[in-house]
């Protein structure tokens, strides 16, 4: 019976269970001989029994562990916390302690700053070198105040009067300009002139991906002045007019610089061809430079474009070079630290003669570089622009200066003024 028992808890086979039957059977007595027993379904229905048994067995094992795990997961979890709340005191105390070492750091710092003070005599120009090898030309009753030391990502000094600045170039502190006019600052910006009545913007070739992304994006309907010039490495005078074209910009304009530059190189020719491209794809055809004698020399070849872009501004500011040292198409040219000479402080080398040029012309003119790059003030540059013949300025403008600069435009247009030329455009 034991062997059948073990057969029953299921450590003995089906073949095993079987004999062990047979064997049985044998002993019994004899009047039942002749029964007719099926072993197979027996054996079937002691199997089922025995599933259901063990089945019954492993429910109860697997919900004993399930409740053992659950007794284990409640107690990490009480663990976890545990840590959570003795860690928060040295987290605390490790802040606390890196804000008291910064906060010392910075004192330190500032306590220990110095400061060199430089005064300008009445009578002379002071050149001053920065710690970083800056250098500043104080003009006359000028002052300059800088630290000893430039400490961190800034170099700032506080200027009184006035100073030319040649900054030195340093990787690890990016140039201002660079930093603040970023894509989204010039889309403010430009959302900001067109809401200021701002119309148009003349733009170097390179700005066009930049503007045709921004009238994508926003719907805006300013007309778009693209400069221009030859690809002379290839001999390709259009490469670049059928570049803008396909940016979709309103107007195409011979560069200032390209035209001074083919004028001095006698190759005036590659103008006329330039502005007979533009022309042929129906485009208006504009004609820009910085030296009057361009201009003089493209209309004396019959050179006349639809409009002339010409840098008007007077020289009475104090980083103008001295007229005696001043020579046609310098701008663009070399640059010198010697004060006599050009270092990229004038745009528009001889006024008077400027002056003359645009009362003699028959079709629009823009003045640009109005306020010599920031040379002259406004209430100055422009009224003497439209005064001296200009139609249209071109002026350059951060977003800050918008507002106040159209208003100054605005201001300059409604009163009465010196003008002797008729309005073109």
């Amino acid at each position: 019976m034991s062997s059948v028992l073990e057969w029953f808890e299921g450590s003995a086979g089906t073949s095993d269970g079987k004999s062990l039957l047979f064997k049985i059977w044998e002993d019994l007595p004899d009047e039942n001989e002749n029964l007719k027993i099926d072993f197979d379904f027996i054996l079937d229905k002691i199997h089922h029994k025995v599933n259901l048994g063990q089945s019954k067995k492993l429910l109860e094992e697997a919900d004993q562990n399930l409740k053992k795990y659950k007794r284990r997961k409640h107690f990490i979890n009480i663990l976890t916390k545990a840590a959570a709340i003795l860690m928060l005191p040295v987290f605390g105390f490790g802040m606390y302690m890196s804000l008291k070492y910064q906060s010392a750091r910075h004192s330190q710092v500032s306590v220990n700053q110095a400061y060199n003070e430089v005064y300008s005599s009445v009578d002379a120009i002071t050149k001053v070198l920065l710690p970083d090898g800056s250098s500043v030309w104080l003009n006359h009753s000028s002052s300059l105040k800088y630290p000893a030391v430039f400490h961190g990502g800034s170099r700032t000094v506080e200027l009184k009067g006035e100073g030319y600045f040649e900054v030195a170039h340093n990787p690890k502190i990016p140039s201002l300009f660079k930093a603040y006019n970023t894509e989204r600052k010039k889309y403010e910006t430009l959302i900001l002139a067109e809401k200021a009545g701002i119309n148009t913007i003349n733009i170097g070739f390179p700005t066009n991906a930049l503007i045709a992304k921004y009238k994508r994006m926003t719907g805006s309907k300013i007309k778009v002045i693209s400069q221009v010039g030859p690809n002379m490495d290839k001999n390709d005078y259009y490469e670049f007019i059928n570049k803008a074209i396909d940016f979709g910009v309103d107007i195409i304009q011979i560069q200032g610089n390209w035209c001074d530059w083919l004028v001095r190189d006698y190759k005036i020719d590659v103008i006329q061809k330039m502005m007979d491209k533009i022309r042929s794809q129906h485009y208006t055809a504009g004609l820009a430079s910085h030296s009057i004698e361009s201009m003089i020399a493209c209309k004396d070849n019959g050179i006349i474009p639809d409009y002339y872009m010409k840098t008007m501004h007077h020289d009475q500011y104090w980083s103008a070079h001295p007229r005696e040292y001043r020579f046609p198409f310098e701008v663009d040219g070399e640059e010198y630290l010697d004060h006599n000479r050009f270092n990229n402080n004038m745009f528009c080398l001889f006024p008077e003669r400027t002056v003359e040029f645009v009362n003699r012309a028959k079709v629009p003119v823009m003045g640009y570089k109005v306020l010599a790059a920031g040379a002259i003030k406004p209430q100055d540059g422009f009224k003497r622009a439209f005064e001296n013949g200009a139609d249209f300025i071109c002026v350059g403008m951060f977003d800050f200066q918008i507002v106040n600069d159209v208003n100054i435009c605005i201001e300059t247009l409604n009163n009465p003024n010196n003008r002797q030329r008729e309005w073109y455009g």
